[in-house]
């Protein structure tokens, strides 16, 4: 799933977080992973803050659990995406999504560099 907005209300702040209702999301047989994502698209094909939640993946069936996104929106932002992703199969249910200004001690998230696998064995 994906949304976006335009940042123009909320681009004179630098953090937003993106939040379901009640700082919720529960699951039913998520295979592999799923997670909120958001990003930060600039002008130009620049690239802005992103964070997929790969590293706090959902998994499995879950009852509801707080899970949100907090990114850094630069003062020219032309977009904000945002929604739910993941890999394989299962359900993500979420509902009346918010955006909030927060403040400078929020930590932002970070996506974490793809790093492939190495060989286990040398390539000749």
């Amino acid at each position: 799933m994906e949304q976006w907005l335009n940042p123009d209300r909320i681009c004179s702040y630098d953090n937003i977080s993106f939040i379901p209702k009640d700082k919720h999301a529960p699951t039913r047989d998520v295979g592999s992973w799923a997670g909120l994502w958001m990003r930060v698209d600039l002008p130009g094909d620049r690239e802005g803050a992103f964070y997929n939640s790969e590293d706090k993946p959902l998994k499995g069936t879950t009852g509801w659990m707080e899970r949100s996104v907090v990114l850094d929106v630069a003062p020219d932002a032309a977009v904000v995406s945002f929604g739910v992703t993941g890999n394989g199969k299962g359900t993500v249910l979420i509902d009346d999504l918010k955006f909030e200004v927060v403040s400078q001690d929020v930590p932002v998230d970070v996506q974490p560099s793809y790093q492939p696998p190495m060989a286990s064995k040398p390539a000749l």
